[in-house]
């Protein structure tokens, strides 16, 4: 499996190396490819953000994937999950650096040498709560309210170096609940009531991938790109219980106040693909032989 991938490697820095001796950089290239999505109701809020950024010098290749779900709920606000992908190939090596966050938890800082295939799914060891505690009056009776943030997030990692060329995938997840509860344990009678919005259940996936075409009538570097969201968010509803103090483990009484439905976010964010630039048929020859 590795001999393959480094005959690879050693091709691409060929041809890299063919085309940096033109005396300028002709054929430089570079873009941005930006996108957002924010989804908004009167329950909560919920952003998704994707960046991807491709650019050519011709001695070095470089595609960066940065992506983000941030939510809102009742106060509570988080950054789900916060990634940041990026691959550079050149004469002498190729890099990959991948650094993620969920909800300010660092769950990724690594800084390797592609020289074969990587994959790795990043993700913290538990889910993460994030919480407020106030009291309202209600009559001569203090009731504390509880609200927060709880999720969950990963980012799966797959590049390597095949076919005349660099592939990479990067995905961001998320799955987050806003909930706010409340209760009241009197002498008689023990009463909560407890809201749940599913926030966000989503994914931005992304893949690039840029080719070498040595043996064509025009040798050519080439890319495609192309990402996909798939999510759904804002939907929950708010139960009701009573019970006497005595049996709280029961259920006397129960009952859905409210329920609503939620929205989706599900298609593609971008799919590109073009000409970098032409290859010198020197350098070209030296591969396809």
């Amino acid at each position: 499996m590795l001999r393959p991938l480094k005959i690879c490697g050693f091709a691409m820095g060929l041809l890299w190396q063919g085309f940096a001796l033109a005396d300028e950089c002709e054929n430089s290239y570079e873009k941005t490819i930006p996108y957002s999505k924010p989804i908004v109701d009167k329950a909560g809020k919920v952003s998704l953000n994707n960046m991807v950024t491709l650019r050519y010098d011709c001695n070095t290749f470089f595609a960066e994937a940065t992506g983000g779900i941030e939510a809102g709920f009742f106060g509570a606000k988080a950054q789900l999950i916060e990634g940041r992908v990026s691959a550079d190939n050149g004469v002498n090596n190729s890099h990959l650096i991948v650094n993620a966050l969920v909800m300010g938890y660092e769950i990724a800082h690594q800084d390797v040498d592609l020289g074969s295939v990587y994959k790795h799914t990043f993700k913290p060891d538990h889910d993460i709560d994030l919480s407020q505690t106030t009291l309202i009056q209600i009559g001569p009776l203090p009731l504390p309210i509880r609200y927060g943030i709880q999720g969950k997030g990963e980012l799966t990692v797959d590049a390597g170096m095949r076919n005349f060329g660099a592939e990479l995938t990067a995905t961001p997840r998320a799955l987050a609940n806003g909930y706010v509860q409340s209760s009241v344990d009197l002498q008689v009678f023990y009463g909560s009531a407890r809201g749940e919005l599913l926030l966000v259940d989503g994914a931005l996936a992304n893949k690039f991938s840029v080719h070498f075409s040595p043996s064509a009538e025009q040798p050519t570097i080439k890319f495609d790109v192309s990402g996909a969201v798939k999510s759904k968010a804002l939907e929950g509803s708010v139960t009701a219980r009573l019970a006497k103090s005595s049996e709280r483990d029961g259920q006397d009484f129960e009952k859905v106040l409210a329920q609503w439905n939620g929205y989706s976010a599900n298609g593609e964010m971008y799919a590109q693909s073009g000409k970098i630039a032409d290859l010198p048929a020197t350098a070209a020859k030296k591969v396809a032989r």
